[in-house]
């Protein structure tokens, strides 16, 4: 996983703020023991969309599942790297 540090604009209109930090942004759901009545899976949900209503009935969404072991970790390892990284910016500002 590589972090990037980012340098953004935000604000109202007409107030422009410049901020510097390291950002994501993921949508992933895993899963690790039964599912569909089948024990000790390992799955990984990711996509476009987030878990709303209209996600999955009405936009126009893109969801794949990954089965096995080796994605699953990967995207686990994934995720507490970007955890890691997100507690280092809230605590000491972030070395990237």
């Amino acid at each position: 996983m590589t972090n990037h540090r980012l340098e953004s604009l935000a604000g109202d209109v007409g107030h422009w703020a410049r901020f510097t930090g390291t950002t994501t942004h993921t949508k992933y759901l895993l899963i690790e023991g039964s599912y569909k009545g089948v024990r000790d899976q390992k799955l990984v949900f990711t996509g476009s969309h987030t878990y709303t209503g209209l996600a999955l009935t009405a936009n126009d969404e893109t969801l794949l599942k990954y089965a096995g072991p080796e994605m699953h970790d990967a995207y686990v390892t994934n995720f507490r790297d970007q955890r890691a990284a997100a507690l280092a910016e809230s605590q000491y500002g972030g070395v990237f």
